[in-house]
């Protein structure tokens, strides 16, 4: 079950820097669309971390992960401040 959370919040780290890539090369009357849209892959993959961190927290569960999870980020390609 642990892994496959892992393996979601990836997915959704993955299609939020899509929508950032194609964002940057969207015309202007998309480009807000695929900025919300990387905006909540972002707020998914980080709700899906934070209940992986309370599951091994509240019932003990032990994952292969060498670190807790609240110690990965999925902002670590947190974009430059947008125009």
């Amino acid at each position: 079950m642990l892994s496959n959370l892992r393996k979601q919040i990836k997915e959704f780290a993955k299609y939020a820097e899509e929508c950032a890539r194609e964002g940057e090369t969207a015309p202007d009357a998309v480009r807000d669309h695929y900025r919300k849209l990387e905006k909540y892959w972002l707020i998914l993959a980080q709700h899906y971390l934070l209940t992986l961190d309370e599951a091994e927290r509240s019932f003990g569960w032990t994952s292969s992960r060498t670190e807790p999870a609240h110690t990965v980020s999925v902002f670590e390609n947190e974009r430059r401040p947008r125009e």
